[in-house]
């Protein structure tokens, strides 16, 4: 099964990597997601490898994973990668932190203490387990007004013809009814 792993866009925006040269560049990104990465940022790879997938010459590489350890950014040791900070930007769920935990018993001790992995997050449930989870309830149960009932009273009615309209017709025609309500909408303007 393969692994996904996602680059926030901002990537390209952070002032460490502004600062490097495009082959730093790639070699940076490459250490996020080549396919031996995993979600605490600790992995074995060998310099011949990193060399091999890049096309960077294997004493650049190294030379460059030297720049990366000064910064305090990426630490190579004994054929492992280290990635400071890598937890602090994978998802917080229980999913994640069970695999995390599992991860770091089988790391060296040593690179997990350069590592900086974000215990806190690990020893607390998630406060919110469905991040997606709509907390927006509509608390208008009791419309106040005549003009609120109608207006409910159109707007289920409206969004019932939308969905037997588009239950009828497939959803390649749904632009068609978007537009077909845009026509209607001045006349409900004045009601």
């Amino acid at each position: 099964m393969s692994k996904k792993r996602y680059v926030d866009t901002k990537f390209w925006d952070d002032n460490y990597i502004i600062e490097k040269d495009p082959i730093e560049k790639l070699l940076f990104l490459y250490l996020l997601t080549n396919t031996l990465t995993n979600i605490i940022g600790i992995y074995e790879i060998s310099i011949k490898r990193i060399a091999f997938d890049t096309g960077i010459d294997k004493d650049m590489v190294i030379n460059i994973l030297e720049r990366f350890e000064e910064e305090n950014k990426v630490k190579y040791e004994n054929g492992w990668i280290v990635l400071k900070n890598f937890t602090k930007y994978q998802l917080n769920n229980p999913k994640i932190n069970a695999g995390i935990k599992a991860l770091v018993s089988e790391v060296p001790d040593n690179l997990i203490k350069w590592a900086n992995i974000d215990y806190d997050r690990l020893s607390h449930p998630n406060p919110n387990p469905n991040p997606n989870l709509n907390t927006n309830i509509n608390t208008n149960l009791n419309p106040n007004s005549e003009k609120e009932k109608e207006f409910s009273s159109k707007t289920k009615k409206k969004t019932v013809e939308i969905v037997e309209t588009v239950d009828k017709s497939g959803m390649s025609h749904i632009s068609n009814v978007l537009k077909k309500m845009g026509t209607n909408k001045d006349k409900e303007k004045n009601v």
